[in-house]
């Protein structure tokens, strides 16, 4: 199924970026990966690395330096 969701996607002109992560040639994705200058965090690729994440609601998780922490989760 990857193999011809990328085929796909590629013959319509997207450019494979990783994981389950596709773009045009000319995103903000494709052109640094291009480059070698794509970086990868938890949530996915980004074009700068070493950004804070700063996420909210239920499970959400945040990146502050090299700390993560996940807000709590309660289960009734």
């Amino acid at each position: 199924m990857l193999h011809l969701g990328v085929d796909s996607l590629q013959a319509a002109g997207y450019r494979y970026i990783g994981m389950d992560h596709f773009a045009l040639p000319d995103d903000e994705l494709a052109q640094p990966q291009g480059a070698g200058l794509l970086h990868r965090n938890f949530q996915g690729y980004s074009t700068r690395g070493g950004c804070d994440i700063l996420a909210f609601w239920v499970s959400a998780i945040n990146q502050i330096n090299d700390c993560y922490v996940q807000n709590l989760k309660t289960f009734y």
